[in-house]
């Protein structure tokens, strides 16, 4: 007899009772401690792309704004890798995270070109689009903005205009620390709900 083939979303629900099994099992205050958010009464409140979240791990809760699936298990991670690492003032590419070469291609198309297709005829747009969301303009390019994505985590889209000779072009910038918060594929789906929300 054949093995049956896992359910749609199969992988998606794994991922996600694992997590909260992790995250109800573990020392609460230690975790918010360590994520830069707060915990009382088995409860843990999170700033995320500045709203408030609140979890239950026992009861596997969260409540908060509308978040997409995704994003819920990108919440979960950065409590559970968060370790208290504090910002190393260092700007680093996505290329620079340790683990991110088999994912610079896939980054590229899925991040980078899509701020360059939204915002790079005109990055004045990006800034008024970023400060509508009441993010930081950043100080890189010729339009940044910085996005809040977690209390130790900000996100920093950057475009440059081009000319008559040079298209548009953009990056994305980290704080060398983002390797303490979360992982490669998190950063990814990170990023793409960013830019969902722009």
């Amino acid at each position: 007899m054949s093995a049956s083939l896992p359910a749609p979303g199969y992988a998606l629900r794994a991922a996600f009772d694992l997590a909260w099994r992790r995250l109800s099992e573990s020392n609460l205050a230690i975790v918010a401690r360590r994520s830069a958010s707060q915990e009382s009464h088995g409860e843990i409140r999170l700033n995320y792309l500045g709203n408030e979240i609140v979890l239950t791990p026992a009861a596997h809760q969260l409540r908060g704004p509308s978040l997409s699936e995704r994003e819920k298990l990108v919440v979960l991670h950065y409590l559970l890798t968060a370790d208290g690492t504090v910002p190393a003032e260092r700007p680093v590419s996505f290329s620079e995270i340790p683990g991110a070469a088999g994912y610079s291609e896939p980054f590229r198309g899925r991040v980078v070109r899509r701020l360059l297709k939204k915002f790079g005829a005109n990055p004045e747009t990006l800034l008024a689009r970023g400060r509508e969301l009441g993010w930081q303009v950043g100080h890189f390019g010729d339009a940044s903005v910085i996005a809040p994505a977690f209390p130790r985590v900000q996100v920093t889209l950057v475009l440059w205009s081009g000319d008559s000779e040079l298209a548009p072009e953009g990056t994305v910038l980290f704080d060398a620390n983002i390797r303490h918060y979360l992982d490669v594929e998190d950063v990814v789906v990170l990023c793409e709900e960013i830019l969902r929300r722009l």
